[in-house]
């Protein structure tokens, strides 16, 4: 964030930032979000704030707020309807003719269930990094599983857990995925697999994607898995993904097949 924002700095640019799933994250003490002049979250069902559906786009600029609040839909007067927050009368009717309306506005029945929410964001946040710091330690007693270490300035949130396997062949991978969810009826995620939006090589929305090379990319996430996780999740269900886990791989490793073999003769 610190080379980002000095980015930023010299070239003078309006940064963003995507903060989906990153809200309660801090860099340094600060909160994610907070940093560009305007931002995203997301309550979607699997994030730390749950709405079902919705999100937030937050920032501290009065223009961006009062475009932001004519293009959600408060056309009209509705903008009066937000009370002390919206900010000052001149910019709201600025922007009410030469904004497009969306009407994307939350509606209020999400809005009350979101609100007692927020300050449950950092308690949240100690209860999926006590659950992943255990599933972490105990997924890495398997000698070929590692999960990647956080930056020290950061105070993560951890509501999802990748990990990657070493040693594992191309064509072993689905057979992985396959034999976890047999175990368990848990679902992984394999960042290799092409069915999956995070293989760059799906965005076929870029130009030239395809000669484009990129083999840096392509070895970290060939055998990068990742599942989700949910700040309820109790210490059987930890154990019982770790044991999916490592029992899944055990039995789609060549050492496994060959033992099988042997014990077949």
């Amino acid at each position: 964030m610190d080379k980002i924002m000095a980015l930023c700095d010299e070239l003078d640019l309006y940064l963003i930032e995507d903060a989906a799933h990153a809200y309660g994250c801090e860099w340094k003490g600060r909160k994610i979000g907070t940093f560009g002049r305007s931002s995203t979250l997301s309550t979607q069902s699997n994030k730390i704030m749950n709405s079902g559906e919705g999100g937030f786009m937050c920032t501290s600029d009065d223009d961006i707020m009062a475009k932001a609040i004519i293009s959600a839909g408060c056309y009209e007067d509705l903008f009066l309807k937000h009370c002390d927050v919206w900010p000052p009368k001149e910019l709201m009717i600025k922007y009410r003719m030469t904004q497009v309306n969306y009407s994307v506005r939350m509606t209020n029945l999400q809005g009350a269930l979101l609100l007692p929410q927020v300050a449950q964001i950092d308690v949240r946040r100690a209860k999926h990094n006590a659950i992943y710091e255990t599933l972490a330690r105990r997924l890495e007693e398997h000698s070929r599983i590692s999960v990647p270490k956080q930056l020290p300035e950061v105070t993560p949130v951890y509501d999802s857990i990748q990990f990657v396997v070493s040693d594992m062949e191309p064509e072993q991978i689905c057979k992985f995925v396959k034999r976890v969810q047999e175990l368990s009826k848990m679902k992984l995620e394999a960042f290799g697999l092409v069915e999956n939006a995070r293989n760059w090589r799906t965005w076929k929305f870029l130009d030239d994607l395809d000669v484009t090379s990129l083999p840096k990319t392509d070895a970290a996430i060939r055998s990068s898995f990742s599942k989700r996780l949910h700040f309820e999740m109790s210490e059987s269900e930890i154990e019982d993904m770790v044991s999916a886990i490592h029992r899944g791989l055990d039995d789609i490793s060549p050492s496994r097949r060959i033992e099988q073999a042997c014990l077949g003769a």
